[in-house]
């Protein structure tokens, strides 16, 4: 089990997703599983992959720190600091997939303080390790404060928890598809059944013998119906007597290898029952003409029955398939939003917290002056960015993940929520809320429909032009397939070249210094709307204003 889902993990994409995270902040990492056996790693210092991993007793050291590591997470911690046997301090934190832990991510090879040199001199000199570049890949190793780990640490975990997911969805996806092949074995093993009837023609003669249990099978007595094809013809169904000579044609003509065909015979009462005949010649003539030709008649009526079932069950399942399939797809791409952000969205900040914090360590290590203050708030002003960036990267990545169930919703009562939610802000700014008509009751969920609406009115007043009164309006119309609701606003606009953009995370059109956010409104948007099994686009004119167009589903 536990190899099977580690097989799972898309490693190709979390060593980019690691790489661009030690590129970004120097923290070294790798993904061990639970034998201590390394599946992934970026990274690592000097030190440990030319001297403590190479050497025989320095390496059984590490070892038994990752062990300890291990154990330590098996008795819940979300992460655990441990100072290894050669000195460096390494952290780890678990990775679960349905409440299994299954590996661990690790990072760490640094010091809390300036390291002890005499007691790496004396590991040098112990182990016979060249002591100039031993000394000098000490050098290397990095003093970080415990504050700034914990932090790294948070942001490691939330990357665990979204590689469980993705894995976990996977899964899943994976059990459905063995649940549709096992759901296709069980119709086969329907369909063969039992034989019912026997059946053997003379070819020659065309005289047709039929068992007793054959007329049986028809509500027939024995002398009820004679053993010639005529009789056998005159009860197959007039849609399938064409088809059937066919596959029989076929056969002996040795066009098909095997003869087997469904068909419907009438019975005695006048219904139909669907039979499934099987035959094979057994003997021929002294020229190799077909002589007699024997077979079965099974009744498949039943089975035709548990087929459509089913073949129904089997829709069901391929759309769940379906489903999952586009939601692990969405995930990749979620993944290497991530990946992205990463290695450029989130840079700057995280340059920043190491960067002021490098120079309060170095400049004020004993107190703190006015600068060193300053220095300060920008490291937590820095911060502030990367934690916003990173939660609204990780609710857009949860939503809908706990399921959606489509009820009846009234509209009008999401948009008055949302409306008062707004209705100071409005009147700051002397804004205008106007709703055309009375909105419709659609299929949906609260939760999404609020999320979409507060987003789109949000959006709305952000982007609002500052030399007319903002004006905000919505409109609804039926359509075939159901509602369309439209968010009209007389804002800034947007730019044509841009319309595919605006719904993708992190697609910003402007400045953060002339307006804030992360860039992940719209995309909430978007993913809402699909969750809901709708659509929606926008139209734009540059300081004229936006209508977005959604199209809901109806009751």
């Amino acid at each position: 089990m536990k190899a099977n889902v580690l097989d799972l993990i898309d490693f190709e994409k979390v060593d980019a997703l690691l790489e661009g995270f030690n590129k970004s902040t120097g923290f070294v990492t790798a993904i061990l599983d639970l034998e201590g056996n390394v599946l992934s790693k970026s990274g690592w210092r000097q030190i440990c992959t030319e001297f403590h991993r190479v050497n025989p007793e320095t390496s059984r050291k590490c070892t038994v720190s990752d062990t300890e590591l291990a154990g330590r997470l098996a008795e819940g911690e979300k992460y655990h600091f441990y100072k290894c046997l050669n000195g460096l301090v390494d952290v780890a934190v678990p990775i679960v997939i349905r409440e299994e832990h299954i590996a661990n991510l690790f990072s760490g090879q640094f010091f809390f303080e300036e390291p002890d040199h005499l007691f790496f001199k004396k590991q040098a000199e112990k182990y016979r390790f060249d002591e100039s570049i031993y000394l000098k890949a000490l050098r290397d190793v990095p003093v970080i404060s415990e504050e700034k780990v914990k932090t790294a640490m948070e942001f490691l975990l939330k990357m665990t928890h979204l590689i469980s997911e993705m894995t976990f969805q996977k899964l899943e996806q994976m059990e459905l598809n063995e649940e549709l092949r096992k759901s296709e074995e069980r119709w086969q093993f329907a369909i063969e059944g039992n034989g019912d009837g026997l059946w053997d023609w003379n070819v020659q003669t065309n005289e047709l013998y039929l068992s007793k249990q054959w007329k049986a099978m028809l509500g027939y007595e024995d002398i009820e119906i004679k053993n010639n094809l005529d009789e056998w013809e005159k009860r197959v169904h007039p849609e399938d007597l064409k088809r059937v000579y066919e596959a029989i044609q076929n056969y002996l003509n040795k066009t098909t290898k095997v003869f087997s065909v469904e068909h419907r015979l009438q019975c005695k009462n006048g219904s139909y029952k669907w039979i499934n005949s099987r035959g094979k010649i057994i003997s021929w003539t002294d020229d190799e003409k077909p002589l007699r030709f024997i077979g079965t008649h099974n009744d498949i009526t039943d089975h035709k029955k548990v087929e459509r079932e089913i073949k129904s069950l089997n829709q069901t399942l391929e759309h769940r398939v379906s489903e999952r399939t586009a939601q692990l797809q969405s995930a990749n791409k979620e993944l290497e939003s991530f990946s992205y952000s990463i290695s450029h969205d989130l840079r700057a900040p995280l340059r920043a917290i190491f960067g002021f914090s490098q120079i309060i360590s170095q400049r004020h290590k004993d107190s703190l002056n006015v600068e060193g203050k300053q220095y300060v708030d920008y490291v937590v002003d820095a911060s502030i960015r990367m934690e916003q960036l990173i939660n609204d990267l990780l609710s857009y990545s949860r939503l809908g993940r706990a399921g959606v169930t489509l009820v009846p919703v009234a509209l009008n009562k999401i948009v008055d929520d949302v409306h008062s939610d707004f209705k100071a802000e409005l009147l700051e700014i002397n804004g205008t809320f106007e709703i055309d008509n009375e909105l419709p009751t659609i299929l949906g969920d609260d939760s999404l429909l609020h999320q979409i609406f507060s987003n789109l009115i949000g959006n709305a007043i952000k982007y609002r032009r500052t030399d007319v009164p903002f004006k905000i309006n919505i409109q609804s119309e039926p359509i075939a397939e159901g509602y369309r609701v439209k968010v009209i606003d007389n804002g800034i606009g947007i730019s044509d070249q841009h319309y595919d953009k605006i719904f993708n995370v992190f697609q910003r059109l402007h400045g953060e210094s002339k307006y804030s956010g992360t860039g992940i409104g719209l995309a909430n948007v978007k993913k809402a709307v699909t969750l809901l099994r709708g659509t929606i686009q926008v139209e734009s004119i540059v300081n004229s204003g936006s209508t977005f167009i959604i199209n809901f589903m109806a009751i």
